[in-house]
């Protein structure tokens, strides 16, 4: 499911299709992050309504699971992001110096502008958590260059504190609306490819024939949509299923794959 609201578009399938009951695994969140911002989980039931929200402990397997990967669209913090923040920052400063130094625009409208334009700029390049940095970042340089008294960060009119708090204000919505567009186009793209490899998978199944050349099929088209392995297993009782596809994939080589499971 893809959302900008997690919650809203869980509960809006749910009542599509009149689910009455809805399993969720306990949160991992602090309970101090849970307490202050709330959680994913609280949320649901709040807002659950009529549907039966039951909470899954599963210390055990919290205890060993592997972490959850990235959200669509949402990519791990680039280590190089900080230096194109700063690089960012600095060339909007490099660009009011020298408009200002050759008397082409003095207005501090404009100066903010160029400083927003660093903060939408380093949103679309690196995500919102580099610019709500850019953003802080954005605010001290004008202050310390273009708020009197200069090169200090003393602020003579306080009127200035309201040009900081709209500009800080501005910068950390275009981050966020940026990173949010970001999301959407990566989600896009995962949905396109997904449909365009079972549409594949369809073509293919539909000229082939024999379940061995279905599943070597199928089992090719899922590694590739997955970027991983896949193998098919076939039952033949009483004994253990048969591999027919993926013999040279690290699934055949684990026993457990293929050890039938007690009860």
């Amino acid at each position: 499911l893809a959302g900008q609201d997690p919650v809203a578009a869980l509960l809006d399938f749910a009542r599509a299709r009149n689910v009455t009951k809805i399993l969720v695994g306990r949160s991992r969140q602090p309970r101090w992050r849970r307490l202050l911002l709330g959680s994913f989980v609280d949320d649901l039931i709040e807002r659950s309504g009529p549907i039966e929200v039951s909470v899954l402990h599963g210390e055990e397997w919290a205890s060993t699971a592997p972490p959850a990967p990235p959200a669509v669209g949402r990519r791990p913090i680039d280590p190089r992001a900080g230096a194109g923040v700063v690089a960012a920052v600095g060339v909007a400063l490099v660009v009011s110096l020298a408009m200002r130094r050759f008397a082409i625009s003095d207005v501090e409208a404009n100066t903010v502008m160029i400083f927003l334009a660093a903060v939408a700029w380093s949103a679309f390049r690196h995500g919102a958590a580099p610019a709500a940095a850019a953003s802080v970042l954005a605010v001290l340089v004008f202050d310390f260059f273009f708020v009197p008294p200069t090169l200090t960060f003393v602020v003579a009119d306080l009127e200035y504190l309201v040009t900081f708090a709209v500009m800080l204000g501005i910068g950390l919505l275009i981050g966020s609306l940026t990173s949010r567009l970001r999301a959407q186009v990566a989600s896009t793209g995962a949905r396109e490819r997904r449909t365009t490899a079972l549409y594949e998978i369809g073509r293919q199944l539909c000229g082939l024939s024999g379940r061995a050349f279905l599943a070597a099929a199928a089992a090719r088209r899922i590694a590739a949509m997955y970027g991983g392995d896949a193998a098919v297993y076939l039952g033949s009782p009483p004994g253990p299923p048969v591999l027919v596809a993926g013999d040279g994939t690290g699934i055949a080589a684990d026993p457990v794959a293929w050890r039938p499971r007690s009860g």
